[in-house]
């Protein structure tokens, strides 16, 4: 099931992706999310790193966007700014290849500390065997 499921939501990334509606928030600090399109309005919560979204509207100049969450941690949906003081917070994705590296750098960056403590012992080994 758990296999099933992920595949029709892969299925429906591409599909919003080639809608061109398909972002992530690439910001390792993550992305604040509002109830309503203003700056000032109510925060309904935080969208984290490698989250998927999908835009659901924008506002007349594209400095705010409306969007529903479909894989990852965050609020079910809120309104966002794609760039904050020159730097970009969320990133349309560019590429369908790009949803699974996503996927592949939020895993990686999960197990960092393991991967790192594993890869310190294979260089240790290597300098007491080499």
């Amino acid at each position: 099931a758990y296999t099933s499921d992920q595949i029709d939501k892969y299925g429906k990334m591409v599909e919003i992706f080639m809608k061109k509606k398909l972002w992530y928030v690439k910001s390792s600090g993550g992305c604040l999310a509002r109830k309503g399109e203003a700056l000032k309005s109510d925060e309904c919560g935080r969208f984290k790193e490698f989250a998927v979204l999908e835009e659901i509207g924008a506002n007349k100049t594209g400095s705010r966007l409306h969007v529903k969450r479909l894989k990852g941690i965050g609020p079910d949906e809120g309104w966002v700014s794609p760039s904050v003081s020159g730097k970009d917070i969320v990133v349309k994705v560019a590429s369908q290849q790009e949803i699974g590296k996503i996927t592949a750098d939020a895993i990686a960056k999960q197990f960092a500390d393991i991967t790192t403590v594993q890869q310190k012992q294979e260089d240790q080994k290597t300098k007491t065997t080499g």
